[in-house]
């Protein structure tokens, strides 16, 4: 078959088209799981959106391959790019999600982490900074991002691969650092998590505490286990190690699942957002709901939430009065 070729063009190979119909049906696939998961997503706190840049990038990367693949099918004709083609709006959402969201609960593990080991630290930099700090996490996203995003821009790379992954665009050394932030960053918050939740067992915390670092701690294992582990087959892939296709297909679902625990989540260790979300559904609409923390005495020895002195507790009760 005789294809005249237009310049910025090359002929595909017989092997990458025979690859397409499972591309076309894992990138279909991987639009509906992200629409799926991005509607039960929707939590108004920065991890929440964070995890929606993720699946918004996912979706959208869906969509750009989807009608390129079908271009190339038709045409027998692949794009030529450079790095810089590479940066559209897809890759930036995918990477800001990668950067932003394990630095977020690498925060959350951090916070939890000194409010029990090291209260009068939490005390004056963490609660009293929080918002700063949360913010610092979407500032060193930025400049992590923008730092490569300017060297492509400058000195961009030279017929990188014409789908246009993260590695395209801003390089092989970008996608390790990538790798090993979602590895390390969510593996590392969950230990800080647990080492919180252990020694909140032995000493005084209220339930509202003990709640959050309940909902840290399943957080920071859930995206251990759907988030860092695929990472790790995707570094060894980026280094040759051949990873069959049904360990790499299911990273999508489970970066997805990842987001969409969330709000269960949420629903299950948080009362007043299980109390609002009930309210809400049944179309209870009341002007105010208070949740009260009642600990009582007798059993084990605590410390006060802020590094005060001993005393005796035996369990918090948690009720909630709407009005």
């Amino acid at each position: 078959m005789n294809i005249t070729i237009p310049p910025g063009y090359k002929e595909v190979s017989a092997k990458t088209l025979a690859g397409y119909p499972e591309a076309f049906e894992s990138y279909t696939f991987n639009l509906y799981i992200t629409m799926t998961c991005a509607a039960i997503t929707f939590i108004p706190i920065a991890l929440a959106i964070s995890n929606l840049t993720i699946l918004f990038g996912v979706f959208t990367e869906a969509l750009y391959r989807i009608s390129l693949y079908t271009t190339v099918a038709e045409t027998h004709l692949q794009p030529i790019m450079t790095s810089r083609d590479c940066l559209m709006l897809t890759v930036f959402l995918r990477v800001i999600g990668d950067i932003w969201t394990p630095l977020i609960e690498l925060l959350m593990g951090i916070e939890r982490f000194t409010a029990v080991y090291m209260p009068a630290f939490f005390r004056t930099v963490m609660s009293e900074h929080s918002k700063k700090l949360l913010a610092s996490t979407a500032v060193i996203s930025f400049i992590t991002i923008m730092v490569p995003t300017t060297m492509t821009l400058v000195s961009p790379d030279q017929d990188v691969a014409y789908s246009c992954g993260r590695k395209a665009a801003f390089s092989e050394a970008f996608g390790f650092l990538d790798y090993g932030l979602n590895i390390f960053g969510y593996l590392i918050a969950f230990i800080l998590n647990v080492l919180a939740f252990v020694r909140a067992s032995s000493v005084q915390q209220s339930a509202k505490n003990l709640a959050k670092m309940r909902s840290y701690t399943m957080i920071s294992l859930f995206s251990t286990i759907l988030i860092a582990i695929p990472n790790v087959s995707s570094t060894l892939e980026a280094l040759g190690v051949p990873i069959p296709t049904e360990v790499r297909r299911p990273t999508v679902v489970m970066a997805g699942l990842n987001s969409a625990v969330l709000f269960f989540i949420y629903l299950t260790f948080n009362v007043p957002y299980r109390m609002r979300f009930l309210q809400f559904v049944t179309f209870a609409l009341p002007k105010k709901m208070r949740v009260t923390y009642v600990t009582s005495s007798a059993g084990k020895t605590v410390v006060g939430g802020g590094g005060g002195s001993a005393r005796k507790f035996e369990h918090s009760t948690r009720i909630a009065t709407v009005s």
